[in-house]
C-alpha cells in the first residue's frame, strides 16, 4: 500500500479505521459469511458486496501488488465491461487518507446518447480493499461515507466483518461472491425483514427468476439445508444449450434465516458441475447472527 492512513488500526490485528466513533446505532454489520472446511482442498476468492441505495460498495482480500495495481486491476475489468474510463486522482476513501478515484461511462455505440457517468473510490486498508461505486451525480454519497470498520474473521472463518454506517439499517442490500476455478457462489440475503415461510419465499423468488432465464430447464424443488443446516428448498437449474452456447449447470438454494430472505446460487462458469461440488462450495457460507 502507498501511504499508509495517519489512523491507527483499532488493535495490531485489525483493519478497522476509526475517527470519534467505532460502530454500534447506524453501523451495519455483514450477516453472510464464509467459513473454511478444514477438509476441503478448494481455495476460493472472496468478494463481499454491499448496496446502500444507488451506491455499491465492494470488499475483497487486498493485493500484496499495493494499491496502483488494485486501480489496473478494476479499470481493465472496466473496459471488457464496455466503459471509457477517466484519469486516476488521489483522494480520501471512506475514511481513509490514501485512496484513488477515476469517472467512468459506458462506451456509447451507433451514436446512442451518452449515458450516465459513474465515480469509483478506491483503498487498501491492508489485508483488504474497498471499492466504491456510485453515480456521479451522487458523489455526495460516497464522499460523505465513513468511516468504514473492517475487523479480521476469527478462525475458521475467511472473510471478515464490515461495518457500514447508514442512516436506515433496513435500507441496505448484501451480497457473498465465491469464486473458485469452474464455479462461481452468490449468495444473496434481503435487505428487509421477510414473514413468509421458506417454501412461500422459494416460490416467490422462483417466479422472479423464471421471468428472466431464456433456454432454461428446471429440476423439482426438494427439501434441503444450508448456512449450518437451516431449512431451504433447492432446484436445479441446466442453462443455455441452444446453436452454439455453452451448457452450464446451476444449483440453487432459498430459505428464511433468523426472519431474513436468503438465496444462494452455485453456478458451473464453463460447463456442467455436479451436486456434490455445488455442494461443497456452498457449505462454506453461513449466516452470522446479531450481537
Amino acid at each position: 500500500m502507498t501511504g499508509m492512513s495517519d489512523w491507527s488500526p483499532v488493535d495490531s490485528g485489525s483493519s478497522s479505521y476509526s475517527r470519534a466513533t467505532t460502530g454500534g446505532q447506524g453501523f451495519y454489520r455483514n450477516k453472510l459469511g464464509a467459513v473454511w472446511p478444514s477438509d476441503s482442498r478448494l481455495v476460493a476468492a472472496v468478494s463481499m458486496q454491499f448496496s446502500i441505495g444507488p451506491m455499491q460498495v465492494t470488499v475483497e482480500n487486498g493485493s500484496a501488488a499495493g494499491l496502483d495495481e488494485l486501480a489496473k486491476a478494476m479499470g481493465k475489468r472496466l473496459h471488457r465491461a464496455g466503459y471509457k474510463c477517466g484519469p486516476l486522482f488521489r483522494t480520501e476513501v471512506a475514511g481513509i487518507a490514501d485512496g484513488r478515484g477515476r469517472t467512468f461511462i459506458k462506451k456509447t455505440k451507433f451514436r446512442k446518447p451518452t449515458g450516465e457517468s459513474f465515480l469509483q473510490l478506491m483503498a487498501m486498508p491492508l489485508p483488504y480493499s474497498i471499492v466504491l461505486t456510485v453515480p456521479e451525480a451522487q458523489a455526495e454519497m460516497a464522499r460523505n461515507l465513513g468511516p468504514i470498520r473492517i475487523d479480521p474473521p476469527a478462525p475458521p472463518a475467511i472473510s471478515p466483518l464490515t461495518w457500514i454506517p447508514v442512516p436506515d439499517l433496513r435500507g441496505i442490500g448484501e451480497k457473498l461472491i465465491l469464486t473458485v476455478p469452474g464455479m462461481r457462489l452468490t449468495a444473496m440475503i434481503t435487505s428487509d425483514p421477510v414473514t413468509a415461510s421458506s417454501e412461500q419465499f422459494a416460490t416467490d423468488c422462483l417466479y422472479d427468476i423464471t421471468t428472466r432465464l431464456g433456454n432454461t430447464a428446471m429440476g423439482e424443488g426438494q427439501p434441503d439445508t444450508f448456512l449450518g443446516g437451516q431449512y431451504c428448498i433447492r432446484r436445479t437449474f441446466v442453462l443455455g444449450g441452444g446453436t452454439g452456447s455453452t451448457v452450464r449447470s446451476e444449483y440453487w438454494w432459498a430459505g428464511v434465516v433468523a426472519g431474513y430472505g436468503v438465496q444462494v446460487f452455485v453456478l458451473g462458469t464453463k460447463t456442467i458441475i455436479d451436486a456434490e461440488q455445488a455442494r461443497q462450495l456452498m457449505d462454506f457460507v453461513v449466516f452470522i447472527p446479531p450481537n
